[in-house]
Parts: C-alpha cells; sequence; structure tokens
C-alpha cells in the first residue's frame, strides 16, 4: 500500500478506536478485513469514515464521504409515487380530501374552472403528505432496528453469547424484510 500511496480511509480518521467489520460464526470471532482505500492525494476530499452495523450479512460495510468540487445540486422536482394509488387507505384519504375540498369550495361564487384547477394542489398536497407520513414510518422502524442491530452487535463482541447472536440474527432478518419490501415497491414504481 505504502509503494503505491494507498491509505485506509478509516483508519485514517480513527487511528486509535478498535472495530471490526466481519463476524465468523464458525470461528466465534470479529476481525477487520474490508477496507476502503484511496490514493494519499485524495485525502484532502475525505470527509469522513466509517464502518456500518452488519445488517444482513456477516460483513459491515465501510462507508465514506467525499467532497466532490464537480457536485452540484439540482432541483427538485415532484414526482407521484403511484405505488400510493394501491394502498386503499391512501384511497380513503384522497377521497376525504377531495370530498371536503369539493364540499367547501364548489359554490355558485366560485368560477367551476377555478375550483378545478385548485383542486389539483389539494389532491398533490395530500398525497404529498401521505408520503411523507409512510416515509417517516419506514425510517422510524429503520432507525430503531439499525440501533437496536448495533446495541446487540456490540453486547456480542463483548460477551460472545449465543443468545445475544440469535437476537441479532432476527433483528438483521426484520430489517432485510423491511428494505426488500420497500425495493419491491419500487419496482412496481417502474
Amino acid at each position: 500500500m505504502e509503494a503505491l500511496r494507498l491509505v485506509d480511509c478509516w483508519r485514517t480518521l480513527h487511528p486509535t478506536v478498535k472495530d471490526f467489520t466481519y463476524y465468523s460464526a464458525i470461528h466465534n470471532r470479529y476481525s477487520r478485513i474490508d477496507y476502503i482505500l484511496i490514493a494519499q492525494e485524495g485525502l484532502s476530499h475525505l470527509r469522513g469514515a466509517e464502518i456500518e452495523r452488519a445488517t444482513w450479512s456477516d460483513h459491515g460495510s465501510v462507508g465514506i464521504e467525499l467532497e466532490s468540487p464537480l457536485y452540484r445540486p439540482r432541483t427538485w422536482t415532484w414526482r407521484l409515487n403511484e405505488a400510493l394509488l394501491l394502498d386503499p387507505g391512501t384511497k380513503d384519504q384522497i377521497r376525504q380530501a377531495l370530498e371536503q375540498y369539493f364540499g367547501e369550495n364548489d359554490t355558485p361564487e366560485a368560477s367551476p374552472i377555478s375550483v378545478w384547477e385548485a383542486h389539483k394542489s389539494v389532491l398533490r398536497g395530500t398525497l404529498i403528505r401521505i408520503a411523507s407520513q409512510k416515509r417517516k414510518a419506514f425510517m422510524l422502524e429503520m432507525v430503531d432496528l439499525y440501533r437496536s442491530i448495533s446495541t446487540l452487535e456490540r453486547q456480542h463482541k463483548r460477551s460472545q453469547l449465543n443468545a445475544v447472536y440469535g437476537e441479532l440474527m432476527e433483528h438483521r432478518r426484520r430489517l432485510k424484510d423491511l428494505i426488500l419490501k420497500r425495493h419491491l415497491r419500487s419496482v412496481q414504481r417502474s
């Protein structure tokens, strides 16, 4: 590595911390076998590095954060998540929002064209609110599982108890199922 002028990103930022990226259930041992190497010249762009929890395999990934002078943020454009329309609860909320909107705004004083055009904003706002609530619930469940996995992983590294390992594997399975469910919904959208 020295001859190639490569450095371990994580070790560079955490020179005294002891952490692992792999657990061998057969040998009942932790080790650090996963690395991200960067050329020494690129160290000025390195902003962060961390070892992620081993969520659904026996390896914890190593993640890095780089700053790029080429990065240009793009503007955000709303798109309908069509998978929302497959959920009966979402359909009910949309129906209620539209019934309320038209009940309050479909009056003789209001122009039918204005009422019709404005209902699109109400519909979009309702869909954004529903999507946001679903995303928030999903993220809360993910964060809870990640925290549990992290805690259980630390406990297992210290204790090596089979009961802790079993609970850790169950939490990893739940996280895997949650992520797969989300990906399946993404595939349905495309």
